[in-house]
């Protein structure tokens, strides 16, 4: 589970890519990543 969850995030990742300043791309990971059913906080490499 850990290494889809790790795979998904990666995707995210690059789907938020190119979309302006990094903490609204974290915002917009965090928002897609809720959608799908469950929270989760990581601390931002930025």
């Amino acid at each position: 589970m850990s290494q889809l969850d790790r795979e998904l995030s990666e995707y995210l990742e690059t789907m938020v890519e190119g979309l302006g300043r990094s903490e609204r791309r974290r915002a917009l990971e965090l928002y897609l990543t809720g959608s799908r059913g469950r929270c989760q906080t990581r601390l931002s490499p930025f």
